[in-house]
């Protein structure tokens, strides 16, 4: 599995105000996209694939973390999500936590034509825009 990615960038609402409970998104202008994640499995470790090799271009780093993108399928079609995704040394893969994320209200996206491929491939159709950051968590204590 390569340590290399996309690097994207942070787009945050004018309000200024943090709505993903400390999310990746909110404390960093960039992120790096290392791979696809294609519909929701059983799976609880949801393996990334990696990215082609002319998309990747950088390593994550402190200041740019790791995300993958993760295609999640509504009943109109496959929406395209970014997720915080982390190395996992003993299996050699990038990994998405199990459980869910939710969006925290920023976007995320890359200014050339590497992230439109990867786009492109990953959703079957020609995708330009921003992609919805989900890297807000809620635990929920709930008692019946």
């Amino acid at each position: 599995m390569t340590r290399t990615g996309l690097t994207l960038e942070v787009l945050r609402g004018a309000h200024g105000k943090d709505c993903t409970l400390g999310g990746v998104s909110s404390k960093h202008e960039t992120l790096t996209l290392m791979g696809i994640v294609k519909y929701r499995t059983s799976d609880p470790k949801r393996i990334v694939h990696s990215l082609p090799a002319e998309a990747r271009s950088s390593e994550p780093r402190e200041d740019a973390p790791p995300v993958a993108l993760e295609v999640r399928l509504f009943y109109h079609g496959p929406v395209p999500t970014l997720v915080p995704t982390w190395y996992d040394a003993e299996s050699g893969h990038w990994l998405i936590n199990p459980g869910s994320t939710i969006v925290g209200g920023n976007f995320a996206y890359g200014h050339d034509a590497r992230f439109r491929a990867v786009m492109r491939e990953a959703l079957g159709y020609e995708f330009y825009g921003a992609v919805s950051v989900h890297d807000r968590k809620e635990t929920y204590d709930w008692q019946p």
